[in-house]
């Protein structure tokens, strides 16, 4: 009773304690807020297994605190622990009062007992009793002076442990009533055999096989195998009518279908007042384009038409000055001779 009554005045106490630090928090700067929301994201909802085996005063916070004891299969979790520990001891290494629920090593004369890790967690349980369990974390706590984890107690690991030795008694009953009637079956066969009639010579040196009989398929077979293509080709076309056909895809399909024909007269409306104020502006500019190209075009034809006759005048010429040089020389020799 009268541990009863101290267990009650402990708890009071840090009950107490609690609401005080509590009450008197301080400004938090952006750095610390980061911080401890970083470490709630990483430890929140995580499920382990631990050990709760001890319970320690605490100098630092004047108070209880449960120790839990990792499993030694949690070691992704004891790393990620550590890792933690470390950023908090370098953010509150000016901060010497605040002290952290995470210990590595033989922290006030702790040491690793069977199956479990070196690394040790402090924390606050309700009354619960020493065992093996598994444990989630609910929320990381950031108070004036410690950092603590608070857990929550899922189930003890001892009941499954005596479900499973459960599962297995049931396996081996089964297996042992499963053997005596193998037993049984065993010697009602082998007293068969031995009441059995012998065979005789005939039947010993001449055994006879027996050849399986061979199945051809024929036209029925045929029949009934595109009767199943025409039966599960019913059930999909049925299963699908049921299940995608109804009001609320006809409504989608037809307001889809809506959108698309009112997207392609839009659109054919804005090709066709493009494509005629293309067809404007062209004609326009052609016109444009005509009227200041015709003189230029004009000329450019003249000079040619001149090039051109200017060339056949010039051959003209030739011509006839070599033709008529050839006829005077002509009419000139008779006159000489006469």
């Amino acid at each position: 009773i009268k541990a009863k009554i101290q267990f009650q005045a402990m708890t009071e106490q840090e009950a107490l304690l609690q609401q005080s630090s509590s009450m008197t928090s301080t400004y938090m700067t952006p750095q610390e807020e980061a911080l401890q929301a970083l470490c709630k994201k990483l430890l929140k909802s995580r499920f382990f297994r631990g050990y709760y085996e001890e319970r320690r005063f605490v100098d630092s916070v004047a108070g209880y605190r449960d120790i839990v004891d990792l499993h030694r299969g949690e070691r992704d979790l004891e790393l990620l622990l550590l890792d933690i520990r470390s950023k908090l001891q370098i953010f509150y290494q000016h901060s010497p009062q605040v002290w952290i629920g995470i210990t590595h090593g033989a922290f006030m004369g702790l040491t690793p007992k069977k199956n479990t890790l070196d690394t040790h967690i402090w924390v606050q349980l309700q009354e619960v009793a020493f065992g093996h369990y598994w444990f989630s974390i609910k929320s990381i706590r950031f108070r004036r002076n410690e950092v603590i984890l608070k857990l929550n107690v899922v189930r003890n690991v001892e009941a499954d442990s005596l479900i499973e030795r459960t599962q297995i008694s049931t396996s081996t009953l089964m297996y042992a009533k499963d053997a005596s009637k193998l037993a049984l079956t065993t010697d009602n066969s082998i007293n068969a055999l031995n009441n059995a009639p012998k065979l005789s010579d005939d039947m010993v040196s001449g055994p006879t096989v027996i050849q399986p009989e061979v199945q051809q398929i024929g036209y029925e077979d045929f029949i009934n195998i595109v009767r199943n293509w025409g039966t599960s080709i019913k059930h999909t076309v049925y299963d699908f009518m049921s299940n995608d056909i109804n009001k609320d895809n006809i409504k989608d399909f037809l307001q889809f279908l809506g959108l698309v024909v009112i997207s392609l007269l839009t659109g054919s409306a804005v090709a066709i007042k493009y494509l005629g104020t293309f067809a404007l502006r062209f004609m326009y500019e052609f016109t444009r384009f005509t009227h200041v190209m015709t003189p230029i075009i004009l000329k450019v034809i003249e000079t040619i038409n001149k090039i051109v006759g200017g060339f056949y005048i010039l051959l003209a010429m030739i011509w006839k000055d070599a033709f008529m040089k050839k006829r005077m020389t002509a009419t000139q020799r008779p006159m000489n001779g006469w």
